[in-house]
C-alpha cells in the first residue's frame, strides 16, 4: 500500500481547524505521570501496580507540568509497537529512486512474542471503549478516544528523532517515523477527511 508521506499529512491536519479545535483537551488533572509507557509500571507480587519513571528527576524548565489525560493513554497505546521497534523485532527497507525514498517496516511475526504485541495493540481502542472506570473518569471528554489515538501517532512522530541517541543507525527512527506516520493517516481517515490521495511526490 502507499500512503501520503508525513508533511501531507500535517498540511492537511492544519487545514481543518475544526478538527484541532476537537483535539484540544476539556480536562487537565492537577497529577499526571507524563511518560505513562508499560515500562514505567511494575506490577508487584501482590497484584498492586507502581508507576515508575528512572528519568523522572531534574527535568528541563520547558518540560509540561500538565498534561491531560488522553495524553497518557496515547502513551500507553504507544507502548506496544514500541516495545517491538525497541528490541529490534522488526526488518526496514529503504529504497531511493533519485530524489524520492519509500521506506518499508515489516514486524518479525515469526517470533513468538511479536503476534501478542500485535493482537494486544489491536485490542486496545475495543478495551478502552468498554472500561467503565475510563468512561466514567472521561465523562467530560466527548472525543477521549480519538485523542488517545492521536496522540499515539503524534508521540512515535515527536520522538522519531530521539531514537538517534540510542540506535545512531536510524532504523528506529525511521520506523518510528513510518509508524507515526501510518497511525495518522489511519486517524484523518477516521475522522471522514476524504481527501488523503496519494500522489507520485508524497508517497510514503
Amino acid at each position: 500500500r502507499r500512503y501520503p508521506n508525513l508533511p501531507v499529512l500535517l498540511k492537511i491536519l492544519k487545514s481543518h481547524p475544526e478538527l484541532l479545535k476537537k483535539l484540544h483537551p476539556q480536562f487537565i488533572p492537577e497529577y499526571t505521570h507524563g511518560d505513562l509507557l508499560l515500562r514505567n509500571v511494575l506490577r508487584l507480587p501482590d497484584g498492586n501496580l507502581r508507576l515508575i519513571d528512572v528519568r523522572g528527576a531534574d527535568l528541563p524548565e520547558n518540560a509540561p507540568s500538565r498534561i491531560d489525560i488522553t495524553y497518557e493513554l496515547g502513551k500507553i497505546a504507544h507502548s506496544f509497537l514500541l516495545e517491538l521497534v525497541r528490541n529490534d523485532l522488526f526488518d526496514l527497507h529503504i529504497r531511493r529512486k533519485g530524489n524520492d525514498f519509500s521506506i518499508e517496516l515489516r514486524f518479525k511475526t515469526e517470533l513468538p512474542a511479536v503476534p501478542n504485541f500485535l493482537k494486544a495493540r489491536e485490542m486496545l481502542p475495543q478495551f478502552l471503549r468498554e472500561h467503565p472506570a475510563l468512561t466514567e473518569l472521561l465523562k467530560d471528554e466527548p472525543y477521549w478516544l480519538e485523542k488517545t489515538l492521536f496522540a499515539e501517532a503524534t508521540h512515535f512522530i515527536t520522538d522519531a528523532v530521539n531514537r538517534l541517541s540510542q540506535d545512531p543507525s536510524g532504523r528506529h527512527s525511521l520506523a518510528y517515523y513510518e509508524i507515526g506516520t501510518l497511525l495518522l493517516y489511519d486517524f484523518l481517515r477516521s475522522q471522514g477527511i476524504a481527501h488523503l490521495d496519494v500522489k507520485p511526490d508524497n508517497i510514503l
